[in-house]
């Protein structure tokens, strides 16, 4: 009896083995499934967050799109008395320094930005007799939103231009820069005192 009874614990031992390498064998395909359902769920999670952002693009797309539609394009001035009239109508158009600053804040707001701190430093031009400040802006964003806060600035200001756009990144995978944005904003002297 006992020869038996070691025989029948043999058998059962050896199911018992089977089985576990039976289980083991079939737990990757579960394990798949499972990985597969984490990666939809995180998609779907993610998707809200595109959508958004594509939305902003496609926004800010269409604000381009119908500035550069309603912009006239005229004929360049012959000779220089004509081109020394346009720019001083350009710079006229712009109105005074204190009103093209509020200008430029207005048009950072219509971009989402709040900008907190500037740098201003005036400095008279020889050359044509105009007076320029330039203005130093620090920002944090996304380059896409960095770079639509710029694009809106020079196409909502003609007497606006673009000195430097440098940016730096923390590391290569940090979706926030830090840059810094140097313009000048061109104006006839006398205009208005200095902000």
């Amino acid at each position: 009896m006992s020869g038996q009874h070691l025989s029948w614990r043999m058998l059962l031992q050896r199911a018992q083995l089977r089985t576990q390498l039976a289980l083991r064998g079939a737990a990757w395909p579960w394990l798949a499934a499972l990985a597969l359902w984490l990666l939809a769920a995180l998609a779907w999670l993610a998707l809200p967050l595109a959508q958004q952002q594509e939305a902003r693009l496609a926004a800010s797309l269409q604000r381009s799109t119908q500035a550069l539609q309603a912009a006239p394009v005229a004929a360049p001035p012959s000779d220089d008395a004509s081109r020394l009239a346009a720019l001083h109508a350009v710079l006229d158009q712009g109105g005074g320094r204190a009103q093209s600053l509020a200008r430029l804040f207005a048009l950072a707001a219509e971009e989402g930005w709040d900008i907190a701190e500037a740098d201003y430093r005036l400095s008279p031009q020889q050359d044509g007799g105009l007076e320029r400040l330039q203005i130093t802006l620090p920002l944090t964003g996304s380059y896409p939103d960095i770079r639509a806060l710029a694009e809106a600035l020079l196409r909502g200001m003609p007497n606006l231009s673009l000195d430097d756009l440098s940016f730096e990144r923390d590391n290569a995978e940090a979706a926030q820069l830090a840059a810094t944005l140097k313009l000048s904003l061109w104006s006839r002297p006398g205009q208005e005192a200095q902000p």
